[in-house]
């Protein structure tokens, strides 16, 4: 009587992916500068939102980075995974890109990225954080929190190469509708309007705080 052959089996099968070793070395005091991220799951606890310009794009910053959304249906682009805190998130004029101010993992001061939405492309690295785009998108500006010795810092920033265009006290609260004019604040300065056309950046009018 012959023996029932087996079933065949459908598909191919997949030797196992191997499980990576672990280090074996404890995490010390003096060794805390060597830790590194080996990944990121989930995506963490929502924080807060933003809307893209037209409303058909919603970025949720959350613990472990940022969410962009589509809408109405909520279906998911692409999440942003960002070593540290991030702390906001602005959309250009455009819609086009998104500034993500975060708190680095490694400690220091906050930092922007600068990103296209539609792309996972690193347009700019920039110092200081809670950005604000200009209206034709040309520039950027970041702040610098104050220490002891003094109040915010605001930077300006060219967005096509990087390039810091003028430093000023203060941090920076809007752009005027012509781009022309950029206002910031300090509780020890008081309420200033820069004027962004001429070269340095010039303090035309300073209200007292």
């Amino acid at each position: 009587m012959a023996t029932p052959s087996a079933p065949a089996l459908v598909g191919e099968i997949v030797a196992p992916t191997a499980t990576p070793a672990f280090p074996d070395a404890q995490i010390s005091a003096d060794r805390i500068g060597d830790l590194r991220l080996l990944r990121v799951v989930g995506r963490g606890q929502v924080r807060f939102a933003a809307f893209a310009p037209g409303g058909r794009v919603l970025a949720a910053g959350t613990t472990a980075g940022v969410l962009l959304l589509a809408l109405p249906d909520l279906r998911e682009l692409r999440f942003i995974p960002i070593a540290g805190a991030p702390t906001e998130v602005a959309f250009s004029p455009d819609g086009d890109l998104i500034a993500i101010g975060f708190a680095p993992a490694a400690g220091g001061p906050p930092r922007t990225h600068v990103r296209r939405v539609d792309g996972d492309q690193l347009v700019a690295d920039l110092a200081g954080a809670a950005p604000v785009f200009s209206p034709d998108r040309q520039l950027i500006a970041t702040a610098l929190p104050g220490d002891v010795a003094g109040g915010p810092t605001a930077q300006l920033w060219r967005i096509a190469d990087g390039s810091r265009v003028a430093t000023f006290a203060g941090a920076v609260s809007a752009f005027s509708r012509s781009g022309g004019l950029l206002v910031d604040s300090s509780p020890e300065a008081g309420v200033g309007m820069v004027e962004l056309r001429r070269p340095d950046g010039a303090l035309v009018l300073r209200a007292p705080g």
